[in-house]
């Protein structure tokens, strides 16, 4: 509710549903409702274009689940990382500064999959997906994307809200009227709500998809991936000045994890659509 008409007020409990034996959060629930939403997206492409449902199943269930792997291998990868104990000095492999990640001591423990996920592992995992049904499917690996891409962007939307409604806070604070105060944090101070921006700005990218998709039906092998990639790399390096610092390593950093790991993202976007606009170099 509006709170002297100045800010906004979310009180909203972490679980769907809560009873006595069994209980639903929210970071279970968007996540899973964004994978239906990048499996319809995925059939619906498939069907339009006359293509066999079998191949959409395919192709979803191969860049669904190597995204998974590949959003696991990059949360243990760039974000665990945890301080050392006071008076413990090590060196090597895995260690900066005081600083140490268990995962690239110990690789093995990368199949265990409990560590969370990272976003920006899922399009590397979508493009190793299509990959592998380039090689079983008559397909180029950026055709293949090219139509993921708008699955993935239906999937950001959607599970981005998981951090919303779990009141996980990484905004700065505002004086904006759209500003929220999370009252499960306790912080009494109206913050930006930056994963309603990411869930609104991949939700107007959807949209830029859809409209050029429309234009050329995906005629420009590649252009809609590197236009998707362009779009969603770019908004989220900007939204995230509006965030703080979500790990303790960042503390110093000019710039948060999250916008290191768009800048490739943006490049590789680039030269995407440079290469496909200038027709100089063959995708795949």
């Amino acid at each position: 509710m509006l709170g002297l008409l100045n800010y906004i007020t979310w009180d909203v409990s972490p679980f769907l549903y809560e009873g006595e034996h069994f209980a639903i959060w929210w970071w279970a629930f968007f996540p899973f409702l964004g994978a239906v939403a990048f499996f319809v997206s995925t059939l619906l492409i498939f069907k339009h274009e006359k293509k066999p449902m079998n191949h959409a199943c395919i192709c979803f269930l191969a860049c669904c689940f190597v995204a998974w792997f590949f959003a696991h291998v990059f949360r243990c990868l760039f974000y665990g990382w945890y301080q050392l104990p006071e008076g413990v000095n090590l060196h090597g492999w895995g260690v900066i500064g005081n600083y140490i990640n268990p995962s690239l001591i110990h690789p093995i423990s990368l199949l265990q999959l409990n560590h969370g996920l990272s976003s920006h592992g899922i399009d590397v995992g979508v493009f190793v997906g299509a990959l592998l049904c380039a090689r079983i499917l008559p397909y180029n690996v950026f055709w293949i994307t090219d139509r993921m891409i708008a699955g993935r962007l239906a999937f950001q939307a959607i599970a981005r809200l998981e951090f919303f409604f779990m009141s996980f806070v990484y905004g700065y604070e505002t004086t904006m009227p759209w500003g929220m105060v999370f009252t499960l944090t306790g912080n009494p101070n109206p913050i930006h709500p930056v994963f309603l921006y990411e869930t609104g700005l991949a939700l107007m990218i959807l949209l830029v998809w859809w409209l050029v998709y429309r234009k050329n039906q995906g005629k420009d092998i590649g252009f809609l991936t590197g236009l998707g990639l362009l779009l969603l790399y770019t908004t989220r390096f900007i939204i995230s000045f509006l965030k703080q610092e979500h790990m303790p390593f960042e503390h110093d950093w000019p710039l948060h994890m999250e916008q290191y790991l768009c800048i490739p993202y943006v490049i590789a976007a680039i030269w995407i659509l440079w290469a496909v606009i200038k027709n100089k170099k063959k995708l795949c």
